[in-house]
């Protein structure tokens, strides 16, 4: 609820800043934009991340869509107010005598003529440090004019991405790159501060967007006693935007890090000496059964290596694979240490809706919250 207003608030800061604005004053921009007020467009990127946690934003295409235009236009307008503030300034060096009167409006279309490549020439950087500015942007801009606007393109017209032909174009194909290869440093590769009175469980496995709906509705059940308890995703592999747009609508009580659990330096990411529990999720639709089963099973022994006192509850497919469990030294069913097997908890489930039965979710308490809560 504090979070939504904090959005509703954010939101209204975008109204009134750009679309509640006198006409005349956003003719006038430019005593508005000198300094560095021109920073404020930076914010129009956390527009996308506004929208997801109001649940606006819900299908992958929209949240790309939304953070590729978000990005651009910010980018774009941002350092459209930094030529604007240079070149009606001038160098420090020259006694800030050879500045141009340029509008906010004539930079935000120098800037634009410049990505595209086109530049007319009728309106240029005369300064020093608006040239400075403009190599770098020229660079920058080219990537991003070459990579953004094609994909927000093919998002729009919805078309196959590797339908077209083939093009020589080398700066538009390598700029890109070169790009993404200097700014390729994990998004999720920080490591777990837990907070001091509050329980932390960590859950791996198969992380998908599906498997983490099921488990939150089921975990975080509004009939819940148990609240203060946060939820750490460990997976080898970045979400997706659908799922990532999940973890930012419960990113009071959820946390997800890029990942495995067979590597112990990423099991220290997560402080899995002093989580609760861990739990390993299983790939019910799986093709092979005993090689998922045989995959939970490596990801138990990594972890009891890892913390041998660590409670574990792992999903299995196949009932008989349990007793591999067993030779394993540190896993005991007396601390806690347990495998649900899907296939038996879905036979229970068959069985709990005849007459007579006790039904398997009794007063909201989810079968896997029973287990993971039992004492």
């Amino acid at each position: 609820m504090i979070y939504s207003n904090a959005c509703l608030i954010s939101l209204s800061f975008y109204y009134f800043y750009f679309i509640n604005m006198n006409p005349m004053k956003l003719i006038n921009m430019d005593e508005r934009l000198k300094g560095l007020r021109f920073l404020r467009a930076l914010r129009l990127i956390q527009f996308s991340e506004i929208l997801q946690f109001l649940n606006i934003l819900k299908t992958s295409n929209s949240i790309k869509l939304v953070n590729l235009c978000s990005i651009f236009i910010s980018t774009w307008l941002t350092a459209a107010g930094f030529i604007h503030l240079v070149e009606n300034s001038g160098d420090p060096w020259e006694n800030f005598q050879n500045s141009q009167a340029l509008s906010y409006w004539e930079c935000v279309y120098l800037l634009m003529v410049t990505m595209s490549t086109v530049g007319y020439g009728d309106v240029y950087a005369k300064t020093t440090l608006g040239r400075l500015f403009m190599v770098f942007f020229i660079l920058g801009g080219l990537a991003m004019f070459a990579s953004y606007v094609p994909e927000i393109i093919e998002l729009i017209g919805n078309r196959k991405k590797y339908g077209g032909s083939y093009s020589a174009a080398m700066f538009a194909r390598y700029v890109p790159e070169i790009a993404a290869l200097i700014l390729n440093r994990k998004k999720y590769g920080g490591s777990y501060n837990s907070t001091r009175g509050r329980k932390h469980i960590v859950v791996c496995g198969h992380i998908t967007l599906e498997s983490v709906s099921n488990f939150l509705k089921d975990f975080l059940h509004k009939d819940r006693d148990d609240v203060n308890v946060e939820i750490v995703f460990l997976h080898n592999i970045s979400p997706n935007l659908e799922l990532e747009a999940l973890f930012k609508r419960h990113f009071t009580q959820v946390e997800f890090y890029q990942g495995s659990v067979l590597n112990p330096h990423d099991l220290a990411r997560v402080k899995i000496e002093s989580a609760d529990a861990c739990l390993i999720l299983a790939n019910k639709y799986c093709a092979d059964p005993d090689a998922e089963d045989a995959s939970n099973i490596m990801r138990v022994i990594s972890i009891k290596n890892y913390h041998p006192k660590i409670r574990i509850i792992t999903q299995m497919l196949q009932y008989h694979n349990k007793a591999h469990l067993l030779n394993i030294p540190s896993w005991t069913w007396k601390e806690g240490d347990d495998a649900i097997c899907l296939a038996g908890a879905e036979t229970w489930l068959h069985r709990s809706e005849l007459p007579g039965s006790r039904p398997l979710h009794h007063a909201g308490q989810p079968f896997l919250h029973e287990v993971l809560h039992q004492d």
